[in-house]
C-alpha cells in the first residue's frame, strides 16, 4: 500500500536539516481590470465563468485546486492546499480524487498530507446544481448561492485540520489570454483567482491558529474540459522590481498527444495590470532530483523558465511533496507542492517570488 489512503508525516531529520527558510517577499497590488463586474464582460470568451462554478447541461468536471498563502496568528507563513479532482483527461480508469496538505513554511520540517479515492457515485452538485463536494473529512463547497463570491473548504484529518473561507476578489486570470486553449485533441478551459481574500483557521499540533487576513491569500485555479496528460504547471508571485515588470506568471509545458510539445506562459504586468502570453522555455532539472523511497520514481527539484533575457530559478523548500496514489485511482504519481522562485538578469538585482507546482508525467 502507498501513501494515497493515509495521512503521511515526514521525519524532519530524513529530509531536512539547518534550513533556514526566506522571509516571504512583499508582493505589489494587483491592479488588473479584469474583474467580475468589470472589464471581463467585453472579452468574447467561449465559456461563462459563473457556469464552470454552478452544473448546468454543459459538462464542467475536472480540477478545483486552493493554494492558500497563509500567516499564521502564531507568527508562522504555511502552504495550503486543497485540491479536489473529478477525473483526469483520458486517463482511463481514473476514479474522483481530493486531496489536503499543509507545510509550515516558516519551519519546512513540518508537513503533513494526505489524499483519498473519492466513494463510489460521488456527485461534486446538488441537484440545483450548486457546487457541494462534502466528504466524511473534507469538503470544498460555495459559500451561498452566488457561485462566483467564494468557496469554503475543510478537512478534519488529523494533523491537516483547516476550515477557511476564500472569496472571488482578486481579478481573474485568464489562462492563455481568454481562458482556453487546444489540447489532447480537444477545447480545454482554465481560469484562475490569484489572490482572493482568505478568512479562518487551522489546527497546528491541535492547537487552533487564526488565518491573518491582511497578511494571507489563496489562488483558485480551475480547469475542466480536455486536460494535460504529462506536464509541468507552475504559477508564481513576484516582488516588486524595479526592472521585472512581473507581478504574476502561470507557466504551462505538455506534451501533447495529437499537437506536439506546447510551453507557454501567462503573466500579468506589475506596471499597468495588463496580461499577456509569452512563450518560455521551461525545463526540469534531471540532475537535481529526489528519489522516493516507496516508488523509486524520480522528482525534480528544480525547474528553470527561460523568458527572453531574464532566467527564473524555481526551487522547493521540500522533496517529499508527492503524490503517490494506489494503481487502482488510475492516477499517475505526480509532484505537487510549494515552491520559491529567485529571477535573475544580467546587470540587475535578483528578484524573489514564491508559489506553487504540479508535475506529471505519464511513462
Amino acid at each position: 500500500m502507498r501513501t494515497s489512503q493515509f495521512l503521511l508525516a515526514i521525519s524532519p531529520a530524513a529530509v531536512l536539516s539547518g534550513v533556514t527558510p526566506p522571509v516571504r517577499p512583499l508582493l505589489p497590488p494587483d491592479n488588473a481590470n479584469l474583474t467580475l463586474n468589470g472589464a471581463i464582460d467585453w472579452y468574447p470568451l467561449n465559456f461563462n465563468i459563473s457556469d464552470s462554478q454552478h452544473k448546468g447541461w454543459t459538462q464542467i468536471d475536472g480540477s478545483f485546486w486552493i493554494n492558500a498563502f497563509i500567516h499564521g496568528s502564531n507568527g508562522h507563513d504555511y502552504y495550503i492546499a486543497s485540491h479536489l479532482m473529478s477525473y483526469a483527461s483520458d486517463i482511463e480508469g481514473s476514479k474522483p480524487v481530493y486531496r489536503a496538505s499543509v507545510l509550515d513554511l516558516t519551519d519546512p520540517t513540518i508537513f503533513h498530507k494526505y489524499d483519498r479515492i473519492a466513494p463510489e457515485n460521488t456527485a461534486f452538485w446538488t441537484s440545483d446544481g450548486d457546487f457541494r463536494a462534502n466528504f466524511e473529512d473534507y469538503g470544498m463547497e460555495t459559500i451561498d448561492k452566488n457561485p462566483l463570491h467564494g468557496l469554503r473548504t475543510y478537512s478534519s484529518v488529523e494533523n491537516v485540520e483547516f476550515d477557511f473561507d476564500f472569496y472571488f476578489t482578486s481579478p481573474i486570470l485568464l489562462n492563455a489570454a481568454l481562458g482556453s486553449y487546444q489540447v489532447g485533441g480537444g477545447l480545454g478551459w482554465e481560469w484562475s483567482v490569484p489572490r482572493g481574500r482568505t478568512e479562518g483557521s487551522f489546527r497546528v499540533n491541535g492547537k487552533k491558529v487564526d488565518i491573518v487576513p491582511e497578511k494571507s491569500f489563496a489562488w483558485y485555479d480551475r480547469q475542466f474540459g480536455s486536460l494535460q496528460d504529462s506536464f509541468d504547471w507552475i504559477m508564481l508571485h513576484f516582488e516588486e522590481s524595479e526592472w521585472l515588470g512581473i507581478s504574476i506568471m502561470c507557466a504551462w509545458k505538455w506534451e501533447d498527444r495529437v499537437d506536439g510539445p506546447k510551453m507557454f506562459a501567462t503573466v500579468r504586468s506589475s506596471l499597468n495590470g495588463r496580461d499577456s502570453v509569452v512563450p518560455i522555455n521551461l525545463t526540469a532539472s534531471t540532475t537535481n532530483v529526489w528519489i522516493s523511497p516507496d516508488t523509486g520514481l524520480e522528482y525534480p527539484q528544480e525547474w528553470t523558465i527561460q523568458l527572453e533575457d531574464m532566467e527564473l530559478l524555481v526551487t522547493s523548500p521540500r522533496p517529499d511533496q508527492v503524490i503517490e496514489a494506489d494503481e487502482d485511482t488510475g492516477f499517475p504519481s505526480q509532484f505537487s507542492g510549494y515552491v520559491n522562485v529567485l529571477a535573475t538578469k544580467a546587470g540587475c538585482i535578483p528578484v524573489r517570488g514564491f508559489g506553487a507546482v504540479d508535475r506529471m508525467k505519464i511513462e
